[in-house]
């Protein structure tokens, strides 16, 4: 819960998902199943935890 709280802050949410969704245009032959395992392999789980959460509100946005 924690690091949805981090992506529900607007400011933070904006920015990040427009990083997400200009890494995602230069990665567009990656599949979203690809991403999340590479965000599975980080060392912090906060960072994996938060990268779904900034994965699943940007769907919103595109």
């Amino acid at each position: 819960l924690h690091c949805l709280l981090i992506v529900k802050i607007p400011k933070i949410q904006f920015i990040t998902c427009r990083i997400v969704s200009r890494i995602l245009s230069l990665l567009l032959f990656m599949k979203i199943s690809v991403i999340l395992r590479i965000a599975e392999i980080l060392e912090s789980h906060k960072t994996s935890c938060l990268f779904r959460a900034v994965l699943l509100e940007c769907q919103f946005y595109s």
